[in-house]
Formats: C-alpha cells, sequence, structure tokens
C-alpha cells in the first residue's frame, strides 16, 4: 500500500468523526473564472471544459451503452485515458442518449416548465410521501437527511408528507424492518411514494427484501431514489480494513452512543448486506437520481471519500457510477453535483420527478 492510500484513509475517518464541522458548499462557486453560457448535454451555463469533456464522450466509439459501463469498464476507461473526468464523461453521456432515460429525461424539463405556470394539485389522490432518512439525521440538519426540502414540495402538490421512524444509525436489516412496518400502519392512505438519499435507500432495499412480496407493499406506488447507497460503499471497506482507524471509527460511535454495526451494514463487496440484486417490485415506479460530479466541483465534505474512491473509478463520493445504475430503472444523471447534491435544482425539477411517479402509477 502506498502512502497516498493511507493519508486518503486518514482523512476518511477525519471527516467521519468531524462530519458536521466539513463545510457544504455550493461547488460552482469554483466556476468562477471560466468561460460558462449556453445550454447542451441539458447542461444550463455549460463550461467550455465541461462541454470538451462531453464532446469528447460523445465520440468516444468504445461502450456505446449504459448497460455496458461496469464497475470495470470505466475503471479501464479512467486508467487508459489518465483522467478520470473523462470516465464520469462517458457515464453521464451515456446516461442521457440511452434511448429510455432519454424519453424520462425530456419528460422532466416538459414538466419543469410547465410547473413554471401552474403547480399540480394531487390532494384527491390520498397519496403520502414518506422519507427513509439518511445516516445521522436527527444530529446533522445541515445535510437534510430526512428531505425537509423536498417534503415541502411535495406538499405544495398536495400531497402528504413524513419522515419515517428508523434509527439514525440503525443496521439496514433493522431499518427495513422499520420501514415494513411503516408501510403496513398506512391504512388510510391510498398510496405511498417512498422517498429516499444515501443510505436510507439502503435501507428501502432491505424493505422491499423482507415485505415487498407482501400485499400491504402494493401500496407503495413509486421509490424517489436520490443519490441512494443501493450496493453498498467501499468507503466503508476502507475504514474496516485499517485496524488504526477501525478502532477510532468504533470510540467515536461508542462515545456518541451510535450503532457501530449501522455504519458497517454499509460496506459494499461479496456477502455484505447490500450485495442482494435490487428487485424492484412490478407495480412500483422508480425515478433514480445521481449525482456526476467532475474531480473540481466535488464539495469541500465529499472531497476525501471522492480522492480514496477514485482508485477504483469515477464516483459521487461514497458511491462508485458503476453501482448508481439500477437496470429497468429510469436515470436522470446530475452533472456538476456529488453525494450531497450541494448545486440546487429548480424546484419545478423536484415537482416533475414526483408528478411522473404520480402520472405513472399502475401503467
Amino acid at each position: 500500500m502506498n502512502l497516498k492510500f493511507w493519508f486518503y484513509l486518514f482523512l476518511l475517518f477525519l471527516i467521519l468523526s468531524c462530519t458536521a464541522d466539513r463545510k457544504l458548499d455550493n461547488p460552482t462557486d469554483k466556476l468562477q473564472g471560466f468561460r460558462c453560457e449556453g445550454n447542451d448535454y441539458y447542461v444550463d451555463y455549460i463550461c467550455d471544459d465541461e462541454k470538451e469533456y462531453l464532446d469528447w464522450a460523445a465520440s468516444y466509439p468504445k461502450y456505446r451503452k449504459l448497460q455496458d459501463l461496469t464497475r470495470d469498464v470505466l475503471f479501464n476507461v479512467m486508467k487508459e485515458t489518465g483522467d478520470i473526468d473523462k470516465a464520469a464523461a462517458v457515464f453521464y453521456h451515456r446516461a442521457i442518449t440511452e434511448p429510455t432515460n432519454r424519453k424520462f429525461i425530456e419528460y422532466i424539463f416538459t414538466k419543469q416548465n410547465e410547473f413554471l405556470r401552474k403547480i399540480p394539485d394531487y390532494s384527491s389522490k390520498k397519496l403520502i410521501f414518506a422519507i427513509a432518512p439518511g445516516m445521522f439525521y436527527k444530529d446533522n440538519k445541515e445535510v437534510d437527511a430526512d428531505g425537509k426540502l423536498i417534503r415541502a414540495i411535495v406538499k405544495q402538490m398536495g400531497l402528504s408528507e413524513a419522515v419515517i421512524p428508523t434509527d439514525q444509525t440503525g443496521t439496514v436489516d433493522a431499518n427495513g424492518k422499520i420501514i415494513c412496518e411503516f408501510i403496513k400502519s398506512q391504512t388510510e392512505m391510498k398510496g405511498i411514494i417512498i422517498g429516499s438519499a444515501s443510505k436510507g435507500s439502503g435501507d428501502f432495499k432491505k424493505a422491499m427484501e423482507f415485505c415487498g412480496k407482501e400485499p400491504y407493499f402494493a401500496k407503495v406506488v413509486g421509490w424517489f431514489n436520490f443519490g441512494g447507497i443501493n450496493k453498498g460503499s467501499l468507503v466503508v471497506n476502507g475504514m474496516m480494513d485499517h485496524w488504526l482507524y477501525r478502532t477510532e471509527g468504533k470510540f467515536y460511535f461508542w462515545m456518541m452512543g451510535y450503532n457501530w454495526e449501522g455504519l458497517t451494514s454499509m460496506r459494499g463487496g461479496e456477502n455484505a448486506p447490500l450485495s442482494n440484486e435490487l428487485i424492484i417490485p412490478k407495480h412500483m415506479t422508480v425515478v433514480n437520481i445521481v449525482g456526476v460530479p467532475t474531480a473540481r466541483l466535488v464539495t469541500e465534505r465529499g472531497k476525501p471519500f471522492y480522492n480514496y474512491l477514485a482508485q477504483f473509478g469515477p464516483n459521487e463520493g461514497l458511491n462508485l457510477l458503476s453501482d448508481s445504475h439500477i437496470e429497468g430503472v429510469p436515470l436522470f444523471p446530475s452533472w456538476r453535483n456529488d453525494h450531497y447534491f450541494r448545486v440546487p435544482m429548480p424546484e419545478e425539477r423536484i415537482k416533475a420527478f414526483i408528478a411522473y411517479i404520480v402520472e405513472k402509477q399502475g401503467k
């Protein structure tokens, strides 16, 4: 192992133990001084160098389909070109040109423009938008892991909203069972849309494993998956594999009253809790939003994670991009955003994602 590897591991521990102190900046501040104008590749005010990357990806002759972009393939693109941003650009370009995704993206932008004039009212549908929150959602409000901003938006559309009371550092198995119980309890609602981000998506994946075939689960009409960790994160493996950072991490969790097993349940790789295939019930409409940052636009909070995962390939800070795609599910890649989504999306775009689920349910 080289010195750089251990250096990144050390930074990983620092960001874990000081997570509330790391800066959650808007990375587009780093674009000052660059020429950024026009719209291309679904990017507003695209910068010259960003367009060069995406033009290069458009002309890159290999791996023309999104499903071709496995972990090994994206790693090889990065190694072949010597540029992690080129590998990220290939992922983004294939995502926006894949026919199903392109149709979905065009729907989103059409609805986004419509909602500038009029907000839809879905109050008659008796739907509840329930957040499966991310890790530390009670203690670290700055990250908005309980979806406060999104819940405010869905209320404008006439939907009820709730936060599922999972354990903020519970294991994915334990929280999956809590989500099942919440779904079972929603007897007065005609339908449920689950919103999740980060670890909350892993918790919901477990819920689908536990109760996805139960009759009461038929009420779950949609899943709004926002930067979800569905296959585990190799960041966790990096911490677990080194005795010093593992020991320090356990001490920090003990000192804060957190459940260490909740963190380790997010590890990646074979035989990990989240390694099983993600099986989406046929009745459920899914929207999958994935951040695709270039290296210079990663947030200060996400940078140590991003730099560590860069040895494996292009990533969004906690997920490898190859692990973010869900087969058969519409993917909306958010250029410039990392795992923390600090580049704001227009409210109308969030409403368009929700409208897609509401209007497509049962079709």
